[in-house]
């Protein structure tokens, strides 16, 4: 419609998409067929005619040439002359929903890129086209979606500056006797120590710990350094009595039966600093770490071996004995090999 008056147009080798909420005209095609092509730049009018009579008046939007049409079907043509053709498919592209990838990033919430391309992909979403689906890098995501990063204050300088202490429960169902298992763990070597309990009552476990550090003190203080280097020598080196030294801080969590009376004047009368977190805290208290660890192992030869669970005491006292002899990350110049 041009002018309020209705023209009509009759193009050849047109491509009908269904239900489709806008068409695509091709000029090109249209010149082929004997259209010719106008073009105002002021008024930023694009037109196209046939036998000197406009039929097309398109106005600039958004980048895109527009003009209003309406289907015509009212030509009756006969059966007879007219052979039929397939049907044919015709690939329709609309500017609504083709953008870049970083766009349809954008609006999905910063949703991983990788699950937008697989959505696309798996036609799992109506709508989302791509134009360029390269790599990206979003600023706002690293700004966002940054973690902070853990950084323990590193309180130990030498073997027995900083002593860890935790209960590791492996269950009421184990076919013995023991239900609570005492982990200890040397902040500096990280040479880990267990005890077996029967329960975890405060005269207990404020024995078992006495107990650890009286031999960590002793026999732990030009041993056990010894031990954690591999070196098989009878006598340690200037060197090595320099990283040796009394427990100076204990930490656990706020249990009673690390927290009691008993155990707070014994520290008090040795001079040990007694730090207490709060529970679930791996990131303070290192012993939290080695409980996944050490119950991996003790399920993973249990399944291996086949043995009845009563064995798991075993397991377990394998476990440590193997742990505190593989390679572990260095602790300055000693490493746990």
């Amino acid at each position: 419609m041009i002018d309020e008056e209705m023209i009509f147009v009759f193009v050849e080798d047109v491509l009908y998409v269904p239900r489709a909420g806008c068409n695509l005209f091709s000029p090109g095609q249209a010149l082929e067929q004997g259209f010719k092509m106008s073009w105002d730049q002021e008024a930023m009018m694009f037109g196209m005619s046939k036998d000197d009579t406009e039929v097309i008046r398109a106005k600039h939007e958004h980048r895109l040439w527009k003009f209003g049409a309406h289907n015509f079907g009212g030509v009756k043509v006969d059966k007879k002359t007219t052979a039929i053709k397939k049907q044919v498919v015709a690939n329709f592209a609309v500017t609504d929903g083709v953008e870049d990838i970083d766009v349809w990033h954008a609006r999905l919430g910063h949703t991983c890129p990788e699950y937008t391309r697989l959505m696309f992909d798996r036609g799992m979403a109506k709508g989302i086209m791509l134009k360029r689906r390269g790599k990206m890098d979003c600023a706002d995501c690293h700004f966002g979606k940054q973690r902070r990063k853990t950084f323990r204050k590193k309180l130990e300088q030498k073997v027995n500056d900083i002593v860890f202490a935790d209960l590791l429960f492996p269950g009421q169902h184990n076919d013995t006797q023991y239900s609570v298992v005492l982990v200890v763990m040397d902040g500096f070597s990280r040479f880990i120590t267990t005890y077996m309990l029967k329960s975890k009552t405060e005269d207990e476990v404020n024995g078992l710990m006495k107990q650890y550090i009286a031999w960590a003190e002793r026999q732990h203080g030009r041993r056990v350094d010894t031990v954690m280097t591999r070196r098989w020598c009878g006598e340690s080196s200037d060197e090595e009595d320099e990283m040796i030294g009394p427990v100076k801080q204990v930490l656990t969590d706020k249990g009673r039966e690390f927290c009691n009376n008993a155990i707070k004047h014994w520290y008090a009368k040795k001079g040990i600093v007694h730090t207490k977190v709060g529970p679930k805290s791996s990131q303070l208290n290192l012993v939290e770490r080695s409980h996944q660890t050490l119950i991996s192992m003790v399920k993973t030869m249990m399944h291996d071996s086949g043995l009845p669970r009563s064995f798991w005491t075993h397991a377990l006292q394998t476990a440590v004995y193997v742990k505190n002899r593989v390679f572990a990350k260095a602790q300055g110049v000693h490493l746990t090999k």
